[in-house]
């Protein structure tokens, strides 16, 4: 059945491409589509439906670069750190790589092994509080904040899992 395929992409412009290349094959022919998009799009449905259950609203806001960069150099600046000595934008990057390495502030914290990734550290605890405080995620953590539900609460995974028995991902070969 469609509804039991969910196919993937990388950006928002393959994502339509995709579901414009579906609707064309198949025009009115079928009643679901399967479910397509990019893979933070996918995140962002599964939090809007299910992020109550990691302790935040359905309502989330989603910070961008800007505002993301922004918090941080607060935090930083709360923390006592000089901006001009250490720039925002290197701790950002820092953090990022840890969600992307799927590391919690402290998993992150327990691997720090120099003087800039123990301040990294603190200031990502410390960024993380904040988001959560704000009912906000940045873009990492919709990867992130899915990736831990699954592993937190396995019934939601299961029902997923059940309903997607089938996964395209575009240009998976590219990864």
């Amino acid at each position: 059945k469609p509804y039991n395929i969910l196919a993937v992409t990388f950006t928002n412009k393959a994502a339509k491409e995709m579901q414009h290349r579906l609707h064309t094959l198949l025009g009115d022919k079928i009643k679901h589509y399967p479910v397509m998009g990019t893979f933070h799009s996918l995140c962002v449905q599964i939090l809007r439906r299910e992020i109550e259950l990691l302790g935040y609203n359905k309502r989330f806001v989603i910070y961008d670069a800007n505002d993301t960069e922004s918090l941080i150099k607060k935090v930083m600046k709360d923390q006592g750190l000089d901006t001009k000595v250490i720039a925002p934008g290197l701790m950002k990057h820092i953090i990022s790589q840890a969600k992307n390495q799927l590391q919690s502030p402290s998993d992150f914290a327990v691997e720090a092994s120099d003087v800039m990734d123990r301040t990294a550290a603190q200031v990502y605890e410390t960024y993380q509080a904040a988001l959560k405080e704000h009912n906000a995620l940045d873009f990492d953590d919709l990867l992130l904040e899915t990736v831990r539900l699954f592993h937190e609460v396995p019934a939601i995974l299961d029902r997923y899992q059940e309903t997607w028995r089938y996964l395209h991902v575009d240009e998976y070969q590219d990864t």
